[in-house]
């Protein structure tokens, strides 16, 4: 009498490790992207407190101009 094993059990252990890697990795990205992406404006928020006061033109390095939106123009048409 043979016990059946489940497909799980006869894969690679090689395999097994790259699903598991790849699993951690996009558990992973869940705080950095996803969960920012969902509560926009919370962290629209957030940023908006964290940059009050600063300077944009005084921290621009070898004097350039502060980034300004080249797309602007076509959005306000």
């Amino acid at each position: 009498m043979s016990i059946k094993t489940s497909s799980w059990a006869k894969t690679s252990k090689s395999r097994n490790v790259v699903l598991l890697v790849a699993g951690v990795i996009l558990m992973s990205s869940y705080p950095l992207y996803f969960y920012p992406k969902s509560r926009k404006s919370e962290y629209e928020q957030i940023q908006a407190i964290n940059r009050r006061g600063i300077d944009k033109e005084a921290i621009q390095p070898g004097g350039f101009k502060p980034w300004t939106d080249p797309f602007a123009a076509f959005r306000s048409k």
